[in-house]
């Protein structure tokens, strides 16, 4: 490989293995024109590498319309989405494409790719795997009906990334678009060949490489002791370990991954996250790692504990921090998180995010995608792991530096912070997911179960006087209502605006011998009421009044029984925060009770919206920030396809749940350019009327009526 200035990406088969779905999209479209499916020949001589309209062309023989060859360029591609989404575990960048693409942002390399790909498909690969993080979406050439050829579209990336041909380095695949580099006019191209037969390619005019992934372009293999300087250069620039620290920390490495010696050299810097892969790469060569995602999750845990400074160490930093900010406190254990992988960035961070206004404020929704899941060997082989109880939850305060095992994740690099509050032990943790900014976990010293009580409300206005840059909450402490842990004692909090706090006020009332703490009805779809005092006992005491009232109140004109025989239905969910420089407390009422229409829960997620969300409405949610489930991601990318007619929606079975649904969406306007935002707004809409499900006290005037009688039924205590 020679020398270069800039970097031009092909992209199908370059920077992702797809012929199986390529191979799989033309032979369907070919199908449909000529009755067959396309010849080896025809794939690799003609098609491979042209843009779409071109092939579609060449199967009509020529005789097609700009607007069938149109037609049909977008179905391949949809048919080519799908076959994508379908097969998860393949769906990912080339291996060392990252990195590759890491080495040359941090050189400064101008960079930008090529492709015969519509702009859906580019599009779909940009949301998909993150391209903007080194690309700008703009200076990416795809077929946009202009180009007459590859040829055109490598020149164009030339003029964009500002190099001439002559400096680039281009990588192809496919002897079409080699041929198409070497007439724009490039010297010097790499050939990624995932089959492993370089000869054909090594001759031809231009190529001066032939690679099967890029691990051969990032730093030539660079060997595991340069990765340990990499690595201790980035503990010490992130304040994770001191100089005098360095040697300590390297021979920990060297013990981990059985190595002597170690020499210091100056390397270039790179992510983490390229860090770590490299790391884990060798392990898994050399035996100290099985080749699955469990199994380099407890492993690169592993990695980064020999950097992490010690428990105690951690929150002597925090409380001298304390001493002159909270926030400067929180700021540095937040980012001790991140840095240290205990919160996977380059995982949450694929999450997918939009907000839209619903009738009552502008509701967050998120897609949570930052969870793996499991292959079958690994859950065969979590299945064989016998529980020994301890930890007793993933809460408990054991868990720090626990090496974790199959069936539960490792806490090397977890660090935990002590907090009284009223008295109490309990301490501060965040939450390795973060669903919303800075989420933490506070959770009692001892593992006993939630309860809401006065303690709680005490406890919650304790912790955002210690920390008012920060709101706390508690789930409901009853099942169907409250969290999916409920046999440990935590509350949730973080530096984040929920939708809840922009609920407009139907009504404010006055409380007998509570006149200075301001009570408003809330516009909600879950019945909430809020307090505002500068009185943090007055708001306890109110609380604790409407809690006790609650736990007793009947109301059968609106479905509300509080208990049936022994068993109690009624809770709170408690939310608090400082606002203006007073306590703000929003008491959010709940009811679990459930009926043979319901058997999931009266006021819970019903049937008919079990397709977006069936989950629990926990405190996240309650306060207007959805967390679905990540199948959607790939079930609404599919509706999208049927919507559009690209795809037959009743020959995906994974929509079939979504089928009514489906059927409301055939009746809205949209099209191709509105799709993506209708979809948003109908998912949105959907989770609003879940909330309104697992409201009491409806927002009609049946259920504001019902809600006033409660409210002013407190001044009869």
């Amino acid at each position: 490989m020679k020398d270069y200035r800039g970097v031009i990406f092909d992209f199908n088969g370059t920077l992702f293995f797809d012929h199986e779905k390529h191979i799989l999209a033309w032979n369907r479209i070919s199908r449909e024109i000529r009755g067959r499916d396309i010849t080896r020949e025809e794939l690799f001589g003609k098609f491979n590498g042209v843009p779409n309209a071109m092939t579609v062309r060449l199967m009509f023989d020529g005789d097609c319309t700009d607007e069938t060859a149109e037609k049909y360029s977008a179905l391949k591609e949809s048919y080519y989405r799908q076959y994508c989404l379908e097969d998860q575990p393949g769906f990912h960048l080339v291996k060392g494409a990252v990195e590759f693409f890491d080495r040359l942002k941090g050189k400064g390399i101008p960079m930008t790719i090529a492709s015969a790909s519509i702009w859906d498909n580019i599009d779909f690969f940009i949301r998909s795997f993150g391209l903007d993080q080194w690309v700008r979406p703009e200076d990416i050439v795809y077929d946009d009906g202009t180009y007459e050829d590859k040829v055109a579209m490598y020149r164009k990336a030339s003029e964009i990334i500002g190099v001439p041909l002559s400096e680039c380095l281009i990588i192809e695949d496919s002897l079409s678009g080699i041929r198409c580099a070497y007439e724009a006019g490039c010297r010097n191209i790499i050939v990624v060949n995932s089959a492993g037969d370089d000869g054909a390619y090594a001759s031809m005019p231009g190529v001066t490489g032939v690679i099967s992934d890029f691990t051969g372009l990032t730093d030539r293999r660079m060997n595991m002791n340069e990765r340990i300087n990499q690595l201790i250069s980035y503990a010490l620039k992130n304040g994770m370990i001191t100089e005098e620290e360095r040697d300590y920390s390297v021979n920990l490495l060297l013990d981990l991954f059985g190595l002597d010696s170690f020499e210091k050299v100056n390397v270039p810097e790179e992510s983490v996250y390229t860090i770590l892969d490299g790391m884990l790469d060798y392990a898994v060569k050399n035996g100290l790692c099985e080749d699955n995602t469990t199994a380099k999750d407890l492993f690169d845990t592993r990695i980064m504990n020999c950097i992490m400074p010690r428990p105690s160490e951690v929150i002597r930093r925090f409380n001298e921090l304390y001493e002159d900010s909270p926030e400067r406190a929180t700021d540095y254990f937040y980012h001790l998180s991140v840095n240290s992988n205990y919160i996977r960035k380059s995982r949450t961070d694929k999450n997918i995010k939009f907000n839209h206004f619903c009738k009552y404020a502008e509701m967050q929704i998120t897609i949570n995608l930052s969870k793996p899941e499991k292959d079958p060997k690994e859950i065969a082989a979590a299945k064989l792991i016998k529980s020994s109880g301890y930890p007793k939850c993933l809460l408990c305060k054991e868990n720090v530096g626990f090496a974790g095992h199959m069936n539960h994740p490792a806490r090397q690099t977890h660090r935990i912070i002590p907090l009284d509050l009223e008295g109490r032990q309990y301490y501060m943790q965040y939450s390795p997911y973060v669903y919303y900014n800075e989420h933490c976990i506070i959770f009692n010293r001892d593992h006993i179960p939630m309860t809401v009580t006065r303690k709680t409300f005490e406890n919650l206005l304790a912790f955002i006087t210690k920390f008012p840059h920060y709101m706390l909450g508690s789930n409901a402490d009853l099942p169907i209502v409250g969290g999916s842990i409920l046999t440990h004692d935590h509350y949730q909090g973080g530096r984040h605006h929920f939708p809840m706090e922009d609920a407009e006020t139907l009504g404010e009332f006055v409380i007998d011998g509570f006149e200075d703490v301001k009570v408003e009805m809330l516009k909600w779809p879950l019945s909430a009421i809020r307090l505002t005092a500068s009185d943090k006992k007055q708001i306890v005491d109110l609380s604790d009044l409407i809690l006790n009232k609650w736990i007793g109140w009947s109301d059968e004109k609106c479905g509300i029984i509080a208990y049936t025989g022994d068993t109690r239905h009624n809770t709170i969910t408690p939310i608090a925060r400082m606002k203006d420089g007073q306590y703000q407390m929003d008491l959010v009422l709940r009811n679990n009770r459930t009926s043979e229409e319901y058997p999931l829960g009266i006021f819970h997620p019903h049937q008919e919206h079990h397709h977006i969300k069936k989950e629990n409405i926990g405190l996240i949610e309650v306060m207007g920030l959805a967390v679905l489930p990540a199948r959607l991601k790939t079930e609404l990318e599919d509706l999208k396809e049927c919507l559009l007619d690209r795809q037959v929606f009743e020959e995906n079975e994974a929509l079939i749940k979504h089928k009514d649904w489906y059927d409301y969406l055939r009746t809205l306007e949209y099209d191709e350019s509105t799709i993506d935002e209708l979809i948003e707004k109908e998912v949105t809409r959907k989770f609003t009327m879940v909330l309104e499900n697992a409201g009491v006290y409806k927002m009609d005037e049946n259920g504001i009526a019902g809600f006033v009688r409660f409210i002013e039924a407190l001044n009869g205590n």
